[in-house]
């Protein structure tokens, strides 16, 4: 299995991607777009359960989506919600509270790359 490049190394006139191998044929344009599709799909699934999750070990009132939810991936998952507060540029896709959340969740075996900020705040990456 080949590995996955950027799109900038797309062949523009064969439509194919040169240094993209699946087997022995190079994977054409559009499958790496599919492909690419594809992971933002899953990673903003990935984004919506903890969501999910962050609601429901921090409660309704401790954790609001519009407002804790940072990363673009609210506004696809939520078409409806407004984009107020959305920041790309963060580095984290969650912002919580300590308090609200329960005792030992920032315990070292978290699966996801959690940072303290100052005493209170936390910052949750969906990697």
């Amino acid at each position: 299995v080949g590995r996955l490049l950027s799109a900038g190394g797309a062949d523009p006139q064969e439509g194919r991607l040169a240094a993209v191998q699946h087997g022995s044929a190079p994977l054409a344009a559009e499958d790496l777009r599919a492909l690419r599709e594809r992971q933002h799909a899953v990673g903003d699934r990935a984004e919506h359960f903890y969501c999910k999750y962050l609601g429901r070990v921090a409660g309704a009132s401790a954790f609001l989506p519009e407002r804790d939810w940072v990363s673009s991936a609210r506004c696809r998952i939520f078409p409806d919600m407004p984009s107020q507060g959305i920041n790309e540029a963060a580095g984290y896709d969650f912002a919580v509270q300590e308090a609200d959340l329960p005792p030992g969740f920032l315990g070292t075996d978290c699966g996801s790359d959690a940072g303290v900020v100052g005493a209170q705040g936390v910052r949750l990456l969906i990697e």
